[in-house]
């Protein structure tokens, strides 16, 4: 089970490592350093807000998925987002440990 994070432009992005506070994701949009993405984990909160510390293209030059490697860290991610999220992502790789 993949984690998917729904972007306000209506595309996904997917979770690919967190610790509930550093974040990485896979993004069909590039994002520069110091700019700020938003990302919905559920329609009841507030968009969740990730610095960008990095962006990389994956898949090569040529880049034929057009995805972005995100790397940053979470700005708002209250404590109960963050026990959700991450219990997301343990149910999503359940070779990382329950707590982090």
């Amino acid at each position: 089970m993949t984690v998917h994070l729904r972007l306000p432009d209506g595309h996904t992005a997917e979770l690919l490592d967190t610790d509930g506070r550093n974040v990485s994701l896979l993004s069909p949009h590039p994002s520069p350093t110091g700019s700020i993405v938003r990302v919905i984990l559920s329609e009841r909160a507030p968009p969740l807000q990730i610095k960008v510390r990095g962006c990389r293209r994956m898949g090569g030059s040529s880049n034929a998925s057009g995805r972005f490697r995100v790397e940053g860290r979470f700005v708002n991610l209250g404590r109960q987002q963050r026990e959700q999220l991450l219990g997301q992502e343990v149910r999503a790789n359940p070779k990382l440990p329950a707590s982090h």
